[in-house]
């Protein structure tokens, strides 16, 4: 049975600072900045298995990132990037609200660009481990699973024995705040 799962990834969520709603009614994003470039992951995401299929690779997923509104981000015209359906944003403002990261005003403050997943030469590089030569101009993800077939298995060398998936983010190094929506089986 195919149910969608969403993720908001712990160290790229947003949400207002405190548990208050600031004064002037801004959202201000949450103070954990770090670099996302991958997250090793506890399950699969049933990525397409058959190297016959052009979505070789890919997984049933859309990933969103969050930025402020009125910002020129909030555009999704940029290189990697797409606005965001009615339906996925729907989606992404209950699973914030539902975590606890924004509320009224903070989650009418932000907008959300639909980060494409990678696809021909750069997903193979992503997926191959060849991060470093599509790092600076080729926004995307990539997932690897190397027990299924995808992806070179060095991608996953530093995750856990039980956590052999991973998410890639690209370009390597940039600060994200994302929310991972998946049509995966349940396990």
């Amino acid at each position: 049975m195919k149910q969608v799962v969403f993720l908001a990834l712990a160290v790229a969520t947003a949400g207002c600072a405190s548990g208050q709603e600031p004064p002037d009614d801004t959202c201000r994003f949450a103070t954990i900045q770090q670099a996302l470039t991958s997250k090793c992951l506890g399950r699969s995401l049933d990525p397409v298995t058959d190297p016959e299929d052009p979505d070789f690779g890919r997984v049933p997923c859309w990933m969103l990132e969050i930025g402020t509104q009125d910002t020129d981000f909030c555009r999704c015209d940029s290189a990697g990037y797409r606005p965001a359906s009615e339906a996925q944003t729907e989606t992404a403002l209950a699973t914030l609200r539902a975590g606890g990261e924004c509320h009224d005003a903070c989650c009418e403050s932000v907008c959300f660009c639909e980060l494409l997943q990678l696809a021909g030469d750069p997903l193979r590089a992503c997926q191959g481990g060849e991060n470093e030569s599509i790092a600076i101009d080729t926004p995307g993800f990539c997932y690897v699973e190397p027990a299924a077939g995808v992806g070179d298995p060095s991608t996953v060398a530093d995750c856990p024995e039980d956590e052999q998936q991973q998410l890639i983010l690209t370009p390597l190094g940039a600060t994200r705040r994302v929310i991972l929506g998946c049509e995966t089986t349940l396990h």
